[in-house]
């Protein structure tokens, strides 16, 4: 069977997107079927997986602009009838209809509720772990099968090594593919000024993330800081840490996966998430991006995790 993916990668859409792509084709991949992953412009090298194929679909400076014109172009090169996978939040109902004439199925991967012409929809939100709301959604979408909560998470296995033991309070600081780095700088320097010496700052360095300068100078002048590079498997890195701090996207699930405490930020739209959610997945701190201005209140909160973190458990 022929797999194509229809995500991409940018600034603004971060890289969550696409890593659930990859992760599905890898696993399609590994039972015998041809995937094809497209994206608007080619991506970088460490986020590529040999064994999978690739097409870009923009050349020449040229954008996505309609969702006709992307329709067709894609078309043009998945021309033999498959399943498409798309986890892109520019598609909709006009692009979906062009594919759903040419191939077998069409699978939709969302972090919205919208109008949809696919045969499948994925929505992993811990909302849906309410079962009214599940209901009440699953009444509304009657033609098309929709696979609702995170129990649909796409995600690495959990990984069974356990967690070495350190002495030092490990925090990592993760705000996504395109985050500007400002914000955290801010709030290291503030605890460093604490002089907690028992805490070691872990940030990873999201692929588009703005003001990473900031964050290397500071890194070189302490030894609390370890600057963390990008990797396709950030999930296995999490285990290590005893904090997460960092956007709320797909990290929600791999935290829960290590029962690994977290502090989530709210920066974009598609990550908006009910709080009752999140409590019966064991997250209990949910912070809208607008509080990333009181850096010094998120300072003091972080070292009351430090001291009080046997109290603090999933």
């Amino acid at each position: 069977m022929y797999c194509y993916f229809r995500t991409n990668i940018s600034k603004n859409s971060g890289i969550g997107n696409y890593m659930r792509c990859l992760r599905l084709a890898q696993i399609l991949r590994d039972k015998g079927h041809h995937c094809k992953i497209f994206t608007d412009k080619k991506i970088t090298n460490f986020l590529l997986n040999k064994k999978i194929k690739y097409q870009s679909l923009y050349l020449n400076r040229k954008s996505f602009s309609s969702e006709e014109y992307d329709a067709k172009i894609f078309l043009q090169n998945a021309r033999i009838s498959g399943i498409v996978f798309v986890d892109d939040y520019r598609i909709g109902i006009r692009w979906q209809t062009e594919i759903k004439r040419k191939h077998k199925k069409l699978i939709i991967i969302d972090d919205f509720l919208k109008s949809y012409k696919a045969d499948i929809v994925v929505n992993t939100k811990p909302n849906f772990l309410d079962e009214e709301i599940n209901r009440n959604i699953l009444s509304k979408y009657k033609h098309t099968k929709m696979l609702l909560g995170p129990k649909y998470a796409i995600i690495e296995d959990k990984v069974k090594k356990r967690k070495i033991k350190s002495k030092k309070f490990k925090i990592a600081f993760y705000c996504g593919g395109g985050s500007d780095l400002t914000i955290i700088f801010q709030i290291i320097k503030k605890l460093i000024f604490l002089d907690n010496k028992n805490i070691e700052f872990n940030v990873i360095l999201g692929p588009h993330s703005s003001n990473k300068s900031k964050i290397l100078k500071l890194g070189k002048l302490s030894r609390q800081i370890k600057i963390v590079n990008p990797s396709k498997n950030l999930s296995k890195m999490i285990k290590n840490f005893d904090l997460f701090i960092g956007s709320a996207g797909i990290s929600i699930f791999e935290t829960a996966l290590y029962k690994v405490p977290s502090i989530f930020i709210k920066f974009v739209k598609n990550q908006e998430v009910s709080i009752s959610g999140l409590e019966k997945m064991g997250h209990y701190f949910l912070l809208e991006k607008k509080d990333l201005s009181k850096d010094k209140k998120i300072s003091e909160l972080i070292d009351i995790f430090q001291q009080k973190k046997e109290r603090i458990k999933m």
